[in-house]
């Protein structure tokens, strides 16, 4: 939680991939020996961290 808000913060009309701030997640863990969690609950920390943040879906449903 702390390292998402020392290195991320929410900013009008901007739009980042998931996957983008996982991978830059997983290369502080790795630098730093420690355990990552899962994607899946890392996008669910990323949502209890910013809350309000809308997640933009491509393509059609």
């Amino acid at each position: 939680v702390q390292w998402l808000l020392e290195n991320y913060e929410t900013a009008d009309g901007v739009s980042l991939p998931r996957s983008t701030l996982y991978n830059h997640y997983l290369r502080h863990c790795s630098e730093n020996k420690l355990d990552p969690v899962n994607a899946a609950s890392f996008g669910k920390l990323i949502r209890s961290v910013f809350l309000g943040l809308r997640t933009r879906r491509l393509g059609t449903r």
